[in-house]
C-alpha cells in the first residue's frame, strides 16, 4: 500500500510540473508577442536599443522549506522581462534573450533573482541587480572604442544574498536616426514605386495582348 502511495505522489507531482512548465512556455509566448509590439510602437524619443542576455546563475543558496526554482526578472522603466523557471536547480542556465527600449538615460536596469513557489504563496526574492543605464552605455562605447563590439560581459554578485552570481551579456546599440529630408524623399519615393507597380499592373492585365 505504501508503494502504491508512493508511486500515485511521484506520478502527480510530474504531471504537476510538467503543467507548471507548459504554463511558463506559454506565459513567455504571450510576453514575447507583447515585446515586438511594443518595439513596434517604441516611440520617437527613443535613444537606443538593449539587449540583455541572461546567461546562468552560480553558488546560489536553497531557499529553507522548499525547492529552489529560479527565475530572472528584470524591469527597465515600465517595461518588464521574464525568464522561464528552472526547477530544483542551484546552478540554472537560462541563455535567455530580452530587449528593452531606452527612452532616457538617467534610468537603471533591475534585474532580481526570484525562486517560483511551486504550489501556493508568493515567489521568494535571492537577490538583486542594479545597473544604470548610463553605466551600461558608456562600457558599450567603451567596447566599441576597443574592439568594435557591443558585447559587454557581466558577472555581478548578487545584493541582498549571502553567495551567488549572475552572468550577463548586455548588449547596447544607439537609434540611427535618418534627417526629416532624407526620410521625406525616401517616403515620396516608396509612393511614387508603388504607384508606377500599380500602374504596370493595371496596364499589362487592360491592354497587354495576349498570347
Amino acid at each position: 500500500l505504501r508503494s502504491l502511495i508512493g508511486a500515485m505522489i511521484r506520478i502527480f507531482w510530474v504531471d504537476m510540473v510538467l503543467e507548471l512548465e507548459a504554463d511558463t512556455r506559454k506565459d513567455g509566448e504571450n510576453e514575447a508577442d507583447q515585446d515586438e509590439a511594443e518595439r513596434a510602437a517604441a516611440p520617437a524619443i527613443a535613444k537606443g536599443m538593449l539587449q540583455l542576455l541572461v546567461v546562468e546563475a552560480r553558488n546560489l543558496q536553497p531557499v529553507h522549506g522548499i525547492g529552489t526554482n529560479p527565475y530572472v526578472r528584470a524591469v527597465l522603466g515600465q517595461q518588464v522581462r521574464n525568464t522561464w523557471t528552472a526547477w530544483s536547480n542551484l546552478h540554472p542556465a537560462w541563455n535567455y534573450i530580452m530587449d528593452f527600449t531606452v527612452v532616457s538615460m538617467s534610468g537603471s536596469l533591475e534585474i532580481e533573482l526570484m525562486s517560483q513557489a511551486p504550489l501556493f504563496g508568493g515567489d521568494t526574492r535571492l537577490g538583486y541587480v542594479t545597473l544604470a543605464v548610463k553605466d551600461i552605455v558608456h562600457a558599450a562605447k567603451v567596447q566599441n572604442a576597443t574592439d568594435g563590439a557591443h558585447l559587454t560581459y557581466r558577472c555581478e554578485p548578487l545584493v541582498g544574498a549571502k553567495s551567488g552570481e549572475l552572468v550577463m551579456i548586455l548588449d547596447y546599440r544607439p537609434v540611427q536616426r535618418e534627417s526629416s529630408r532624407s526620410a521625406l524623399f525616401w517616403r515620396a519615393g516608396r509612393g511614387l514605386r508603388q504607384w508606377v507597380q500599380q500602374f504596370r499592373a493595371f496596364f499589362l492585365y487592360h491592354y497587354w495582348p495576349c498570347d
